[in-house]
C-alpha cells in the first residue's frame, strides 16, 4: 500500500493554516471596527443612558450652547480692560495743508517755505495708542453680569437636556422590553395553537372531532401568526428608534433587562430640584442686568487715552519727528430721538415676560409632579391586577388544553382561553414596564437622578 502518512500531515498543516488565516482576518476586522462595533452587541440601561448623553445631537447642541455662553462672557469682560492698538502707514501728498503738517511733524520748517506751495512731502509713521474707559454708566459691569447669568442658564439648560434624554432612553428601553414580551407571548400562543391544531387533526382522523372545529383552529392559528408578525415588526421599530436616540443609525439593538424597581420613590412634599427652575432664575437675573445696561445709556461716558507716534520722511532731507498725546474725553448724549427710552421699555417688557414665564413654569412643574405620582399609582394598581389576571389565565388555559385533549371542550372554548392568556401576558408586560417608566417620570419630576449612584 502506498504511504499516505506524509499526505495526511500536509492536509493537517493546510487546515491549521486556514484556521490561522480565518482567525487573523476576524481579528483584523474587529480591530478595524473598534470598540464601538464590538460593544454594541448588548446594551444595559446604564450603557444606553451614557451613550445618549455622549452622542445624541441634542446633548451636543446643549454643550455647544455652553461654549457660546462662555465666549459671550469673555467678550463682556473685555470691556473692563484697557485697549492697546498699533497703527502705521505711508502717505505722499502735495496738498498744502497736509504737506505743511508733515513738514512740522518732521521738524523741517524754515522761513523759506511757501505756505501756499510747500511742495511734495511724504510720511512713514507708526503710532501706539492706549485707551481705557473710565465710566460708561455701568454698562460694562451689567454686560458682564448678564453674560455670567447667561452662562449659568446654559449650564442649567444642558442639565435639563441630560435629564430629558435619560428619561427618553428609559422610556424607549422599557418600550422595547414591552414589545419583546408581547412578541414572546404571541410566539407562545402560536406554538400552543399549533400543538392544539395537531391534536385536533388527529382527533378528526379518528372521527371524534368535526371538521368545523379543525377549521376554526386553523383560522385562529393564521390570525395568531399574523399577530406575531405585527409584534415582531413593532419590536424592530422600537429598537431602531432607540438606536437613533443613542445617536446611531437605525439598527436592531440587543438589550439586557434592568431591574429598576430598586430605585426609591420620592415621598410626597419633597422639594423640587428641577434645573428648569434654576435656568429660569438665571435668565431673569440676566434680563435684570440687561435692563441695567439699557438704563446706563442715560449717563455720561469718560475715556482716558494716551498715544505715541514716530514719523519719518524721505522727500525733505529725510526729516523725522516723534510726538505724543494724552488726555481725557467726556461725552453726554442730550437727545437720541427717544431711542434710549424705547430700549429701556423693551427690556422692561422682556423682564415682565420672563417673570410671567417663571410663574407658569412653577405651576407646570407642580402639575407635572402630581400627574407623575397619580400615573405611578395607576400603574402600580394595574400591575397588581394584571398579575392576578395572568395567574388566572394561565391556570384556566392549562385546564382548557387538558379538556380539549380529552375531548371535553370545543375549539371555540380553547381559542377563547388562548386569547385570554395572550392578552393577559401582554397586559402584564405592559403594566410591569409601564410602572418602571412611571417611576422614572416621577423621579424626573422631582429632579432626581435616574440611575443608581456609582
Amino acid at each position: 500500500m502506498p504511504n499516505v502518512f506524509p499526505g495526511r500531515i500536509v492536509v493537517h498543516i493546510a487546515h491549521v493554516l486556514i484556521l490561522f488565516l480565518l482567525f487573523w482576518a476576524y481579528t483584523a476586522v474587529a480591530v478595524a471596527a473598534g470598540p464601538e462595533q464590538t460593544s454594541r452587541q448588548q446594551w444595559t440601561l446604564e450603557q444606553a443612558v451614557h451613550q445618549a448623553l455622549a452622542h445624541n445631537p441634542d446633548s451636543e447642541a446643549a454643550r455647544q450652547r455652553i461654549v457660546q455662553a462662555q465666549t459671550a462672557l469673555e467678550q463682556a469682560k473685555a470691556g473692563l480692560y484697557p485697549h492697546l492698538s498699533l497703527n502705521g502707514g505711508y502717505t505722499r501728498t502735495n496738498t498744502p495743508l497736509l504737506s505743511f503738517g508733515n513738514i512740522l511733524n518732521q521738524g523741517q520748517f524754515s522761513e523759506a517755505i511757501d505756505f501756499n506751495r510747500p511742495g511734495t512731502t511724504d510720511s512713514i509713521f507708526g503710532q501706539i495708542m492706549l485707551r481705557y474707559q473710565l465710566f460708561n454708566g455701568g454698562r460694562n459691569q451689567a454686560a458682564r453680569l448678564a453674560a455670567g447669568k447667561g452662562l449659568e442658564a446654559a449650564v442649567a439648560q444642558e442639565q435639563v437636556t441630560r435629564e430629558q434624554l435619560s428619561l427618553e432612553v428609559i422610556r424607549s428601553f422599557h418600550t422595547i422590553l414591552q414589545a419583546r414580551a408581547n412578541t414572546a407571548a404571541r410566539r407562545a400562543a402560536a406554538a400552543s395553537l399549533k400543538k392544539s391544531l395537531d391534536t385536533a387533526r388527529a382527533r378528526f382522523q379518528e372521527g371524534t372531532l368535526l371538521k368545523e372545529e379543525v377549521l376554526m383552529l386553523e383560522v385562529e392559528q393564521a390570525g395568531s401568526d399574523e399577530a406575531l408578525v405585527q409584534a415582531r415588526h413593532s419590536e424592530r421599530l422600537a429598537r431602531q428608534a432607540m438606536a437613533v436616540l443613542l445617536g446611531e443609525m437605525p439598527s436592531e439593538l440587543q438589550l439586557v433587562e434592568h431591574d429598576q424597581d430598586g430605585l426609591s420613590i420620592p415621598e410626597e412634599g419633597r422639594a423640587l430640584q428641577r434645573p428648569e427652575q434654576a435656568a429660569m432664575e438665571y435668565m431673569v437675573a440676566a434680563q435684570e442686568a440687561a435692563l441695567t445696561q439699557a438704563k446706563a445709556a442715560r449717563y455720561p461716558n469718560a475715556d482716558a487715552f494716551a498715544s505715541y507716534q514716530v514719523e519719518q520722511g524721505t522727500a525733505m532731507d529725510e526729516g523725522s519727528g516723534d510726538s505724543w498725546a494724552a488726555g481725557l474725553r467726556l461725552s453726554q448724549t442730550l437727545f437720541d430721538g427717544k431711542g434710549t427710552r424705547a430700549a429701556i421699555a423693551r427690556e422692561e417688557a422682556r423682564l415682565a415676560e420672563l417673570h410671567a414665564q417663571a410663574q407658569k413654569l412653577k405651576l407646570a412643574l407642580a402639575l407635572e409632579t402630581e400627574e407623575a405620582r397619580l400615573n405611578l399609582t395607576q400603574e402600580t394598581e394595574k400591575l397588581s391586577v394584571s398579575e392576578r389576571r395572568l395567574q388566572s389565565a394561565q391556570e384556566s388555559t392549562r385546564l382548557t388544553r387538558l379538556r380539549f385533549q380529552e375531548g371535553l371542550c370545543t375549539s371555540s372554548e380553547l381559542i377563547d382561553a388562548e386569547k385570554r392568556l395572550a392578552e393577559a401576558e401582554a397586559a402584564h408586560a405592559q403594566a410591569k414596564h409601564g410602572r418602571r417608566i412611571a417611576i422614572a417620570q416621577l423621579r424626573r419630576s422631582y429632579g432626581l437622578p435616574q440611575l443608581d449612584p456609582q
